[in-house]
């Protein structure tokens, strides 16, 4: 027996919710397992944990308000032609 961590948890719950939203019924788990060893689950998975690992790893904290408030762009908007 393998005890599941807290993650792996919620997100056989958030599977186990979304099944039962898009179908109207509520899956079991041996349904919920079943979908989950296929093949075509199996390379899905594999295919995002491999995108996951190369994307930049995000920021550990949120910036302070000011820096959420500060513009990222400028326009000059007198320098264009006109209409």
């Amino acid at each position: 027996m393998i005890k599941l961590g807290e993650s792996t948890q919620q997100a056989i719950l958030a599977v186990m919710m979304y099944v039962a939203r898009s179908t109207g019924t509520e899956a079991t788990q041996d349904e919920i397992a079943a979908a989950l060893k296929t093949y075509f689950s199996l390379d899905e998975i594999t295919n995002q944990i491999s995108y996951l690992r190369k994307k930049p790893p995000e920021p550990a904290e949120a910036p302070a308000s000011e820096d959420v408030l500060a513009p990222r762009y400028r326009f000059n908007l007198a320098g264009g032609r006109p209409g």
